[in-house]
């Protein structure tokens, strides 16, 4: 894992203990570019959006595709197939 990578890594888990969940969505979307986004990430970056406090419509929608983008690019690993079945 590089130096960044592990810094960032570190900064979102005190920020997620600490129930910081804007900060953390506006990291992930303006902060990261889209390249170096991890399935792990978009999954996180949609959990933060269900878990905001003055969640929107918008957020949930969001939210949702996060998830669906997630599901997509891991449907050919056996264990995400059989969670929704």
């Amino acid at each position: 894992m590089s130096s960044e990578k592990y810094y960032n890594t570190l900064k979102l888990t005190e920020l997620f203990k600490k129930k910081k969940y804007s900060e953390i969505v506006y990291i992930i979307d303006f902060e990261i570019p889209d390249e170096k986004k991890s399935l792990e990430l978009i999954n996180l970056l949609g959990t933060c959006r269900l878990l905001l406090g003055s969640k929107t419509p918008e957020d949930l929608v969001l939210a949702i595709e996060n998830f669906r983008i997630v599901f997509q690019k891991e449907k050919k690993i056996q264990t995400s197939n059989n969670a929704f079945r």
